[in-house]
């Protein structure tokens, strides 16, 4: 039997605990999370008012570099330690500046560990500070210093900053790429919290930069949202003796945007600021509707409130308790209570004072509670019924059917890239096989003899001539075609098929037009997209640049996934048309589709 005593007992030292135990300290997925923290670092600098430029540098073996102009890493001597203080921060775990608020205020970086896991995990680090006309660099391997503290540079006029160089090491991480679009939106996202600071990303490709000075209120109305509920959103920046708080929302067909901040780092889990948020949102138009001409008929819940919010949230707080040092999500938050009630008091005052922003509230809530009852009664239906939906449906997963989406697309080559380049979660894929059939004319029971019609009818849950959408299995139908002669020939039978069989689906804004290009312009190494000869010609003209390139896609099959994607159904860069049930619209497509009207519609192309 083995002796189990002293001898048996380790005691693990300075960054030794970070390499046996990588996955405690940080995200072994990829180096992200270190490129993350000395971020955090520099931008720290430009919130206690100290730098205004922030600039990060990614090498082709994903070595990167940080660099800013604030008041650099001290090098004097620690008075208990004697050690370099930069020494002491990049090889001691919860050691820093950050832990009162002496030096900063508001800060991201209160664990300690931020600059010590770096260099621990880091097969090279080099720091440099530059301050008082003097250029200092230290060098580590392994996290393990092998050029002391030294002074490269002692004279001269020299702007200050710090510059911090490091090499992954892969042996820690799964994969040692940074994503360079994560990346450029999370330089993005601090260039807009912080409203002094510009943001710097330096690639083989050349530099981007980012600069909001106008703020967080006019980013959030820059967003591609359509039919919003207000002309203008609401907004708010306070300044407390504890905290700051900015919020800005609105409500939009659909959700594309719902960011919180602490401390200038994203909380993409939410968390207790996020709650308290909705808590006060929720309790201050609770309160208002007690008081309001035409208020809902039910109690105000979540759900009723929930749909088509857009916000970004940010505040600023001392010693937030993050949940993890990978900082996703804020625990607890001793502000909580004060900060809700600061919002509540806030959002009732301005709902009172604003009576037509007010009423569309109101009417907003009561329309969601309605499709909220729809809902339920529907989910009764599916429990005593079994749905059997055609075999060329490949359905999304969401049950939430508000933010479902199903795309017709034509032809087994577009509906294969389609089907890769979608969002599993909430975009479903119909193929359809060929034109379908002109239905205008026909009646009802007709249209069941044609099998890409039923197809379509059996997927969206709705049957021809009825007002009753109780069924309705998807928020948004799109039709998804070639953009060429033939995809709009395609768009134009389907569009009469819902105008003439599905008018309520229509009338209620169900049924939309997807946008797709028609070219590829290839500028230098980035990539727009045009649908016409003069969106392109417009695209090439705005870009001072010889190296250019197009490409004419001859249909959908054509594109892989993630030109489709980005092109046409990531809901942040796609185009949407919405189709309106109109007399104009309808007498449209009766010229067009009417069998009877064939002389009209050659008086029409005479024209």
């Amino acid at each position: 039997m083995q002796v189990y005593d002293a001898k048996n007992i380790e005691v693990l030292t300075g960054l030794d605990p970070v390499r046996r135990r990588p996955g405690m300290y940080t995200d072994t997925s990829s180096p992200f999370h270190l490129l993350q923290e000395l971020i955090d670092n520099a931008v720290d600098e430009a919130l206690a008012g100290h730098a205004t430029d922030l600039f990060v540098t990614i090498d082709n073996d994903n070595a990167f570099t940080v660099a800013d102009n604030g008041r650099g890493i001290p090098v004097d001597m620690h008075p208990d330690h004697k050690r370099p203080a930069i020494d002491l921060i990049l090889t001691t775990l919860h050691s820093g500046a950050k832990f009162s608020q002496m030096t900063y205020q508001y800060s991201g970086g209160l664990h300690g560990v931020g600059l010590s896991v770096v260099n621990a995990l880091s097969a090279r680090l080099t720091a440099r500070v530059i301050k008082d006309g003097k250029i200092y660099e230290v060098q580590y391997k392994d996290g393990e210093c092998v050029v002391p503290l030294k002074t490269i540079k002692s004279q001269g006029d020299v702007p200050r900053g710090t510059i911090i160089y490091a090499e992954p090491n892969p042996t820690y991480f799964e994969k040692v790429n940074i994503s360079l679009d994560r990346l450029r939106t999370f330089l993005r996202t601090k260039a807009l919290l912080c409203s002094t600071l510009t943001t710097h990303l330096i690639t083989d490709a050349g530099e981007e930069s980012w600069s909001y000075p106008l703020g967080l209120k006019a980013y959030f109305q820059q967003l591609p949202y359509t039919n919003t509920l207000w002309n203008e959103p609401w907004f708010v920046h306070r300044a407390e003796a504890d905290y700051e708080c900015t919020c800005v929302f609105n409500w939009a067909d659909t959700t594309i945007i719902s960011d919180s901040f602490v401390n200038l780092i994203p909380t993409v889990q939410g968390g207790a600021h996020v709650q308290a948020l909705k808590t006060s949102l929720l309790e201050a138009v609770r309160d208002y509707a007690k008081t309001a001409a035409k208020p809902p008929k039910e109690k105000i819940i979540w759900d009723d409130l929930s749909v088509g919010l857009n916000f970004i949230f940010a505040i600023k707080v001392h010693d937030p308790n993050f949940q993890g040092q990978t900082k996703e999500k804020l625990g607890s938050l001793s502000i909580g209570p004060a900060l809700t009630t600061l919002l509540k008091n806030m959002i009732l005052s301005w709902l009172y004072t604003h009576h037509k922003e007010s009423s569309q509230l109101m009417e907003f809530c009561e329309r969601n509670q309605q499709e909220r009852l729809l809902e339920d009664q529907k989910k009764q239906i599916k429990k005593s019924t079994t749905l059997k939906l055609p075999l060329k449906l490949t359905d999304c997963t969401s049950n939430n059917w508000r933010e479902r989406e199903l795309y017709l697309v034509e032809g087994k080559s577009a509906g294969g890239s389609a089907k890769q380049a979608r969002d599993k979660k909430f975009q479903a894929i119909l193929t359809l096989r060929g034109k379908i059939l002109n239905t205008w004319d026909l009646k009802a029971h007709k249209i069941y003899e044609s099998q890409e019609v039923k197809d379509i009818i059996d997927s969206i849950g709705v049957q021809p001539g009825s007002n009753d959408l109780s069924g309705l299995r998807y928020g948004k139908i799109c039709l998804l075609a070639d953009a060429d002669s033939d995809g709009a020939h395609i768009s134009t039978l389907l569009c009469a098929l819902f105008v003439q069989h599905f008018p309520e689906l229509v009338r209620r804004g169900h049924l939309y037009v997807a946008q797709p290009p028609l070219y590829r312009i290839d500028i230098g190494k980035q990539h727009f997209y045009a649908r016409t000869l003069e969106e392109q010609e417009k695209i090439i003209a705005q870009h001072n640049n010889k190296n250019w390139s197009v490409i004419r896609f001859k249909g959908l099959g054509e594109m892989n996934a993630n030109q489709l994607r980005v092109s046409t159904l990531d809901p942040l860069t796609r185009q949407l048309v919405q189709l309106n049930l109109d007399s104009m619209i309808h007498e449209q497509l009766d010229l067009l589709m009417n069998k009877n009207r064939a002389a009209d519609r050659k008086k029409w192309l005479e024209q």
